[in-house]
């Protein structure tokens, strides 16, 4: 306790802030610092866009700059305006909830994403996923089609479907085999129908001289 307190308030009472640790940044990018006295900080320490976001436009309710939802301080995001996260001047500090701070960055990352390698042919630019779909082949397949076959065969000849399998090759032994197995089963079921004949007539036999 006495560590912790010594830690963020620079002394055992808590009534004063060790000025020397001042504004540091996170891991996360954001500018933090001790600030023990500000209504809005925890445990002595608040990041500094949310402080100067408060200190500038008041304790809210707010209204998300990009949806229009209500919130207030406890679910406000305080949103860069140009993603910079050490520009904390006022002006590029707006109010936003938490879909839409998180989100906001998603269509960028799509048009990133969707950036991949194209291959022009025929006057048709697509990526090589969609020359994949369209050819019916794995996209791993279709690259090695590219770098050992011709462009226009690669991206022309439809995946192959799978060989049928052929008829196993069999040896005369195993002819052999076969047969004498065919042979020995069909000896097998004689013997069985002929036991069970005779197991019936002596069934039958001993029915009559109890009668």
């Amino acid at each position: 306790m006495h560590y912790c307190r010594l830690y963020h308030y620079g002394s055992l009472h808590g009534g004063q802030i060790n000025a020397a640790r001042g504004v540091h940044e996170k891991s996360n990018g954001y500018l933090e610092e001790m600030n023990a006295t500000h209504p809005m900080a925890r445990r002595g320490k608040i990041y500094v866009h949310r402080r100067v976001f408060y200190d500038h436009n008041g304790p809210g309710p707010y209204r998300c700059h990009w949806c229009s939802r209500w919130v207030t301080w406890k679910t406000l995001k305080v949103d860069h305006k140009d993603d910079n996260r050490k520009n904390n001047d006022p002006g590029n500090l707006l109010p936003s909830c938490h879909p839409c701070n998180t989100h906001r960055g998603d269509a960028g990352k799509v048009e990133k994403r969707q950036r991949s390698p194209t291959i022009t042919f025929n006057g048709e630019t697509l990526t090589v996923a969609q020359w994949a779909r369209r050819v019916g082949l794995k996209v791993c397949h279709l690259h090695r089609r590219i770098i050992l076959w011709p462009l226009e065969r690669a991206l022309t000849e439809p995946g192959r479907k799978q060989a049928l399998r052929r008829p196993k090759q069999t040896s005369m032994i195993d002819e052999l085999f076969d047969v004498s197995a065919g042979l020995v089963n069909r000896e097998n079921g004689r013997l069985e129908r002929a036991t069970r004949a005779e197991a019936q007539a002596r069934h039958l036999k001993s029915e009559r001289s109890y009668q």
